[in-house]
């Protein structure tokens, strides 16, 4: 790896599970930090989504509009930025729960890319407000989701 991908989540301190005991700064390599993320959506998905069905039914699309969220990138088709980042912006275990949430919308970040693309029938948006000390500029709010 790169000094860049070594130190590219330098600022974090990921708790024992997840980091290395030596280093709990590193998170270069580290898988478990997306299974612990994803971990943290389970409550809800086993809420909304019936036991014993892989997917939200269509019957509750239409009765309940859904905006889901996160930080981290649902899918790695998605990012179209530095080619070193590549294989560190996305979970395939994100992405098999987005699936099965099917939200109209899912709002997401981390890698201060502009992203508004539809897949399927979700619509996936990122709006950039870029690094601290470029989030004071004349960039207005992005309306991502309308009750019609």
């Amino acid at each position: 790896p790169s000094q860049t991908e070594q130190n590219f989540d330098a600022a974090c301190k990921w708790p024992p599970p997840i980091g290395a005991e030596s280093n709990p700064r590193q998170s270069y390599g580290v898988r478990a930090i997306s299974l612990f993320m994803a971990a943290l959506n389970l409550p809800m998905l086993e809420e909304l989504i019936p036991e014993g069905q892989r997917r939200r039914s269509d019957e509750s699309i239409t009765e309940l509009p859904v905006v889901a969220f996160s930080h981290f990138y649902p899918q790695p088709d998605l990012y179209y930025g530095y080619s070193g980042l590549a294989k560190v912006m996305g979970s395939t275990k994100l992405q098999d729960q987005v699936f099965a949430l099917r939200p109209d919308v899912h709002v997401f970040g981390h890698s201060h890319l502009d992203v508004d693309r539809r897949i399927g029938n979700t619509r996936y948006v990122q709006y950039a407000l870029g690094y601290p000390k470029d989030r004071w500029g004349d960039r207005d709010p992005k309306l991502v989701w309308e009750k019609t």
